[in-house]
């Protein structure tokens, strides 16, 4: 066998239809021939699932590359007395030659299609949108596209007014936010080179009463620099309901914001950084995390700057506050697979990376651009994170990327760090997954002990190789490999995950990792239950690299898997993936599903009989004719079709100690009516944790019952019951206070509500 090292550059892309800009001096490495194998995954921590919607066509779509955005929420959740289910927002070319746009959609939980259209009315070139909804669920996009007649692209802005609830379409006309080329001022240098695209959107509680407040981020896709360096602007606004019934919210009375410091990083001619992040909203705070790359200078002359690279920034004062960093090292340390002797059993002379010493080598921050950011009710943000096998020179192993979760605390401002895909497996029974690591460290010279991470050579944690290429004499398997062959003998075996949707590193003029990789990340719902979601095509790539070697991956050599892993537990331990795809799942057959997004909530469905959570998750994506991204350049320009679909899963309680393992959780089970105040009605929401018997009773401030809304035998799930406000007699109520509690299984729990006559 012969030693292969690849090593290709990653090249700048700017393509006409306007792309994601990328410029990124990190060079892919590859790993050498015949020293790999698939991952085996462990089944001791996975959880059981079934289709509650099997996939549900949406349209047609010819435009296979991130239809939904490349870091946003296309996908959000309402439920409220007249609407139960997702806005979903997309852009899509319906034929092979009609142009890209914005689509709205509004889908109820049963799966059925109640709205579908594109948002503006003039067939024109749109794309990217972003989307949030409001308190009473009328969804606010942002999308760009070109309104005048400059070549710049504008930020479009508009709404469904949702008029009384259920009268879908009701669309305002779109209007600009952001007129590009944009002026920015840069330490008292006005820079007027800016075209601001790629919009996200949040909305956000308001500092005017009975308001809310929206903003809409932007990344610049200029350089003013010497390398890519996206700054942003943040446009807001304050409005009511009543504005967007009446459509009277308009592209007037703006408000913007820029962070200084990414406006320096945009237009510096010697150090460079380029950031990777995602925008949100949280109480009276807007944040932009994620991490960045920051090199002494662009391109392959550059070498890694000394700071901390998981960043956020963050504004307070609902957004018109000051912008501070923060910012952390997250590097690991790593070992140099040393060679063992198959015979002995002891170290021998050489080492699988041996151009680096251990020193040398980190486990860091991969490719991991495009991805989403949530929140949980403890007020931590979480992101997605792909950690990879780093050299100090910058050089990564795409091979060996693993998925973690990353959290920053807005209260305390500490950042950790949980294993997601894969973990490691410590060696106990039952399972115990590792708790999460503290990474809030601002000395760069102290990396955190990878003792209590996967590693791509020891699966199982205990510490040994899990297996090394020889003639047998080590695990009775013979690799080919005798004592002669000094190169391999006694070299680890190391296994490989593969979280990009297609195959090929060297396609898309060899920036298929930046371009083809994706990972989205749920809130967390009232009950800690989150879920992530992102894109594997390790058996693809085994199959079309080594068909001799895999013959029982031929059904996979064209197709990418969705990958999905679930926490019950705000984030802080994560359960074995499920994979869906067209081979395995039969409710897919055939389909090649490509770029999932997740709704932006779990729904909670109840307990199964040993307490495990049961939560509902949401997922739209692309079923694609053909392997790839046509648009990239890679596969063909077949088209697709956009679908959605519904999957419920059992959380798996993850155990914490060997002590307690049969931890039943408190779960909740009554949510806050809406409307509240109200009059004459509101509808209250509830989940049966539990089949059996159910009582839900109304009592007034006196503690005296008012009325029995629900006194039956109920099956678990999520069920509403609207009050009209009178009491068991049929009677009106007076204005006041009153108590609706409900009971099952044996426990009880109360809110309180307000009547306002």
């Amino acid at each position: 066998m012969k030693r292969l090292f690849l090593v290709v550059a990653i090249m700048a892309i700017l393509i006409a239809n306007v792309f994601a800009s990328q410029n990124d001096p990190r060079k892919p490495l590859s790993l050498r021939d015949n020293t790999t194998k698939p991952l085996t995954q462990d089944s001791r921590f996975m959880p059981t699932y079934n289709f509650a919607i099997e996939p549900v066509t949406i349209i047609d779509n010819y435009y296979d590359y991130f239809p939904g955005s490349y870091t946003g929420k296309p996908m959000q959740r309402v439920q409220n007395a007249t609407m139960d289910g997702h806005w979903l927002i997309f852009h899509t070319r319906t034929t092979a030659s009609s142009n890209r746009r914005v689509y709205k959609t509004f889908i109820d939980n049963t799966g059925s299609i109640l709205d579908n259209r594109a948002f503006a009315l003039a067939d024109v070139w749109e794309g990217y949108p972003g989307m949030a909804v409001t308190e009473g669920g009328r969804p606010l996009l942002a999308y760009h596209v070109n309104l005048d007649a400059d070549a710049d692209l504008e930020v479009a802005f508009g709404y469904d007014a949702v008029i009384g609830g259920f009268a879908y379409g009701q669309h305002s006309d779109p209007f600009t936010i952001i007129n590009n080329p944009l002026e920015i001022e840069v330490n008292g240098t006005t820079v007027s080179t800016n075209e601001f695209i790629w919009p996200s959107v949040q909305v956000g509680p308001s500092p005017v009463a009975g308001s809310e407040r929206v903003y809409i981020m932007a990344k610049n896709a200029t350089d003013n620099g010497s390398a890519i360096s996206e700054n942003v602007v943040v446009y807001y606004k304050d409005f009511t309901e009543a504005e967007i019934e009446g459509q009277t919210l308009d592209g007037s009375g703006w408000s913007m914001t820029s962070i200084p410091e990414m406006n320096e990083w945009n237009t510096s001619t010697g150090e460079w950084r380029r950031p990777y992040m995602s925008f949100l909203a949280h109480e009276d705070k807007i944040y932009y995390i994620g991490y960045h790359i920051a090199y002494t200078e662009s391109g392959e002359a550059g070498s890694p700057l000394d700071e901390g690279t998981l960043t956020v920034f963050v504004s307070d004062n609902y957004g018109e506050g000051e912008w501070v960093r923060h910012s952390t090292f997250g590097d690991f340390t790593a070992t140099n697979g040393g060679y063992i002797d198959p015979n002995t059993g002891e170290p021998i002379a050489g080492a699988y990376f041996d151009e680096y010493t251990d020193d040398q080598l980190s486990i860091s921050m991969g490719q991991s651009g495009h991805f989403s950011s949530a929140i949980d009710h403890e007020g931590r943000i979480h992101f997605p994170g792909f950690y990879t096998l780093q050299t100090n020179e910058g050089s990564y192993y795409p091979a060996l990327h693993t998925v973690k979760n990353i959290t920053f605390d807005t209260t305390t401002m500490e950042w950790t760090l949980a294993e997601v895909h894969p973990q490691q497996e410590n060696g106990s029974e039952p399972f115990i997954p590792n708790d999460p690591i503290d990474i809030t460290q601002y000395d760069s010279t102290v990396k955190y002990s990878h003792e209590n991470l996967w590693m791509w050579w020891d699966q199982d944690g205990d510490g040994l190789y899990d297996e090394i290429l020889d003639d047998g004499s080590w695990d009775g398997e013979d690799d080919g490999v005798t004592p002669a062959d000094t190169e391999y003998w006694g070299m680890p075996l190391l296994a490989t995950i593969w979280p990009y949707m297609y195959w090929d590193s060297a396609a898309a003029d060899n920036a298929m990792m930046f371009h083809l990789h994706t990972a989205h990340v749920t809130n967390a719902n009232e009950h800690g239950m989150m879920a992530m979601a992102w894109q594997d095509a390790d058996k693809a790539r085994m199959r079309n690299l080594y068909p001799e070697d895999y013959p029982e991956l031929a059904p996979y050599q064209n197709m990418a898997e969705i990958v999905i892993s679930v926490s019950a537990n705000n984030g802080r331990h994560w359960s074995e993936p499920i994979y869906l795809n067209g081979v395995d799942t039969p409710e897919m057959q055939d389909e090649i599903p490509e770029f999932p997004y997740l709704g932006s909530e779990v729904d909670f469905i109840g307990e199964d009989e040993e307490g495990n959570l049961i939560g509902r998750i949401h997922i739209m994506y692309l079923d694609d004719d053909t392997y790839g991204s046509s648009i990239q350049g890679i596969g063909q320009a077949t088209g697709g079709t956009m679908k959605y679909m519904a999957i419920d899963v059992t959380f798996t309680n993850a155990v914490t100690s060997n002590d307690n393992n049969n931890v039943t959780p408190n779960v909740a089970m009554l949510s806050q009516n809406y409307p509240n105040p109200f009059n004459p009605t509101t509808t209250i929401s509830y989940n049966v944790a539990k089949t059996g018997d159910v009582k839900l009773n109304v009592y007034n401030v006196k503690g005296q019952l008012v009325k029995t809304l629900v006194n039956s035998a109920q099956t678990v799930g999520l069920n509403q019951v609207v009050w009209n406000g009178d009491d068991n007699a049929g009677n009106k109520v007076t204005s006041g206070v009153y108590f609706y509690k409900l009971e099952n299984a044996g426990r009880s729990e109360m809110k309180k509500m307000v009547l306002m006559k």
